[in-house]
């Protein structure tokens, strides 16, 4: 399944775009080289490829320097970034007919109640990681209390509405047969800078409640690994 290389690359994207200050040229390399492969690793990955060259951009604009400083970097981004979509549609397009390995223009938006479902169901993401709703309200609060760096919380609570707008609006909101929630699971790493601020601001009984909700999810997924073998898995 892809989403772990997802969640992977989306994270390199967003410390590039923290980072570019510091490194701007690996910075540059590191963003235009995750956001082009996302489509690779899943082709659900378009819309997140685009926020993510949206969300760098956004960073590289909010960044300080002057543009004779940061405008090399930039063009050395968007040259690579060029390459590479082109270079994965060209891939895709010897693959599939379109480009796309699914009916794209069928799925997209088939089941709006598949975004709902795939928050609240037993079959959902808060049902095998229940700390996820933590997350969300503590980059809320991140978004609201501290504006110096609110772009970073609302690039990864927008990534979230995108995700859950254009991957969870289908029949197969689901993800097949698999633990439940995985079309979430590319949102979850940007999430942790957020609770970690959180975690040092709010009070004991919420990060016990965190610390609670953490140990669900580990017990549950101790309990399918042990399940795994009697279910023909590997």
């Amino acid at each position: 399944l892809p989403e772990m290389m997802g969640a992977s690359l989306v994270a390199c994207v967003f410390w590039a775009s923290a980072a570019q200050k510091k490194h701007p040229w690996l910075c540059a390399v590191l963003a235009a080289v995750s956001t082009a492969y996302l489509p690779l690793a899943s082709i659900r990955f378009t819309p997140v490829m685009a926020g993510c060259a949206l969300f760098y951009l956004g960073a590289a604009w909010l960044d300080p320097r002057p543009w004779r400083e940061k405008i090399r970097a930039l063009a050395l981004w968007l040259i690579l970034l060029v390459a590479g979509v082109a270079l994965m549609h060209a891939y895709q397009c010897s693959r599939f007919i379109g480009g796309f390995s699914h009916p794209v223009g069928d799925m997209l938006f088939s089941n709006p109640k598949g975004a709902w479902l795939a928050l609240a169901d037993y079959k959902g993401i808060t049902n095998i990681y229940p700390a996820y709703l933590w997350l969300l309200a503590a980059n809320v609060l991140w978004l609201v209390r501290v504006p110096a760096t609110r772009w970073y919380a609302l690039g990864a609570l927008l990534l979230f509405a995108g995700v859950l707008i254009t991957s969870t609006m289908v029949t197969d909101w689901k993800g097949g047969s698999t633990l439940g929630g995985r079309f979430m699971v590319v949102t979850m790493a940007v999430l942790l800078p957020g609770a970690a601020w959180a975690w040092r601001q709010t009070t004991s009984a919420a990060r016990w409640a965190l610390l609670m909700l953490a140990g669900v999810s580990i017990g549950l997924l101790v309990w399918q690994l042990f399940l795994l073998p009697g279910l023909g898995g590997n």
